[in-house]
């Protein structure tokens, strides 16, 4: 990105917004960083249950009897997209939970 260099002969006040304005130039998340954050590869325990429809107590029971796997990263724990998906794909039915209830 180009610096700007505010002209001398501005007044304090227009070189103070031209710094500002330098300042939010730099700030904005550049589109590869969206893009990235658009493809993101893992989740918190937050985030799977918003993305997959269930609550956190649901989602620690499926962790504890290893239907969903999950990462430490440090103190988070977090679930890649990939396990996220197996476990989905790893639910029954509702035909299959209907005959398991007779």
């Amino acid at each position: 990105m180009r610096s700007f260099t505010p002209d001398r002969s501005l007044s304090v006040t227009a070189r103070a917004h031209a710094g500002a304005a330098e300042d939010y130039a730099r700030t904005m998340i550049s589109e590869s960083e969206r893009e990235r954050r658009a493809t993101q590869r893992a989740m918190s325990i937050a985030e799977f249950c918003e993305c997959y429809g269930v609550g956190k107590t649901k989602a620690y029971e499926e962790l504890k009897y290893g239907r969903l796997r999950a990462r430490k990263a440090g103190k988070r724990t977090i679930i890649a997209e990939d396990d996220a998906e197996d476990w989905l794909r790893r639910l029954p039915t509702m035909n299959e939970a209907m005959e398991a209830l007779g």
